[in-house]
């Protein structure tokens, strides 16, 4: 990575910073500038420490995610370090580089904030921005950082929460509409059971929903993971406590089943999969049940259903929970030549939505010539 320091005020000379101690910032005298910033590799312990320190770290900024993702990927972990001020920030990426060109990304279209023990001033931010604007870059932000970056257009996602804090320990259900609640009856009587996996012939299981439940999606689907990356996390992260797979079980079989991620204050189903023979036993609201429950007793503020990828039945369903809408901005950036390509094929694309004689004229050879420019999806390059 590369360090750098802003220009001295008048009349000081100039200096190169050095950190023996990661954690103290370094020192600001008389005549020094408002912001001080060096940017580069962040050390694993000391991502670690301020994934702990941060109370709005998820799960999804953490070097244990970024490993995965890093296999998955086959791309190169880059939690990016900045000190502006006094304080010490993470900003955890993947890099990958395509076309000869280095691009920074959030992995699995997942959460990607500065991880910070306290709340950056407007100076320090836009100091942070102003480095992450010579890299191109795709940023899913988090709607619970309390330091929001967005670097380039800002574009705005929402996803669906659950307070804990607000929930009755003793009536979990309490604002659930009724035919949840009564799904939940249903699940119970039929008795249906939820635990979380414990053997490795349950994961496969669970990735055997999964497999059906793409086969049932279809073109619907917006990704398709590979087995190897269950695989993955089962075997590196399955033993600690930041991630349970629940599996709802009926009749001696796993019928369906939700892959939760725990980090702080915050815990997300990340991913759900299950056979339709038993929606109507009421599997899904159970499970959701056991774990908010689970999340009540263990103490987390949050429970995250995510976003609904703009599907308005999907972000319907999720209501019925008693869910509220969070939004939040994300950016994606490009530089140089790089840039001005891709406004060109966005400009293009949206003159081709839109008929007119000059996208008339344009024809089919340049749309195709721009649209070859990479894009991001679900956290990646497609």
């Amino acid at each position: 990575m590369w360090s750098r320091v802003e220009a001295p005020a008048r009349g000081e000379r100039g200096r190169t910073l050095s950190f023996p101690d990661e954690l103290r910032p370094p020192p600001h005298g008389a005549g020094a500038p408002i912001v001080v910033i060096a940017m580069e590799r962040c050390p694993e312990e000391l991502w670690e420490r301020l994934c702990r320190a941060d109370p709005t770290c998820t799960f999804y900024q953490t070097p244990a995610w970024h490993r995965i993702a890093a296999r998955h990927y086959r791309t190169e972990s880059a939690p990016l370090l900045f000190r502006p001020g006094r304080a010490t920030v993470c900003l955890p990426l993947q890099r990958k580089r395509v076309w000869g060109v280095e691009r920074y990304f959030s992995p699995f279209g997942t959460y990607t904030a500065p991880i910070c023990a306290s709340k950056l001033g407007q100076e320090e931010i836009a100091s942070i921005v102003g480095e992450l604007a010579r890299l191109n870059l795709h940023l899913v932000s988090s709607p619970f950082t309390q330091n929001p970056i967005v670097v380039g257009e800002p574009t705005i996602s929402t996803v669906q929460v659950i307070d804990l804090e607000s929930l009755d320990p003793e009536n979990p259900m309490r604002d659930w509409d009724e035919g949840q609640r009564r799904r939940v009856r249903v699940a119970r009587r039929n008795g249906v059971v939820v635990r979380t996996a414990e053997t490795r012939a349950e994961w496969d299981r669970y990735y055997e929903l999964y497999r059906l439940s793409l086969e049932r999606w279809g073109g619907r689907a917006t990704v398709a993971y590979p087995r190897a990356l269950f695989d993955d996390i089962r075997a590196s992260l399955s033993d600690q406590p930041c991630v349970r797979l629940w599996v709802a079980e009926h009749g001696g079989e796993i019928g369906a089943g939700y892959l939760a991620f725990y980090h702080n204050q915050h815990v997300v189903p990340w991913h759900g999969a299950a056979d339709a023979r038993f929606f109507q036993l009421g599997v899904t609201q159970l499970l959701f049940l056991a774990q908010i429950t689970d999340a009540l007793r263990r103490g987390y503020s949050v429970f995250d259903l995510t976003g609904s990828s703009g599907l308005h039945g999907v972000e319907s369903f999720k209501s019925r929970f008693g869910t509220r809408s969070v939004e939040f901005a994300s950016s994606v950036h490009w530089t140089g030549p790089l840039g001005v390509l891709a406004r060109c094929r966005d400009w293009a694309r949206a003159r081709l939505r839109r008929p007119s004689s000059v996208s008339r004229c344009l024809g089919l050879s340049l749309t195709s010539a721009l649209v070859a420019i990479p894009t991001w999806k679900a956290g990646g390059l497609i």
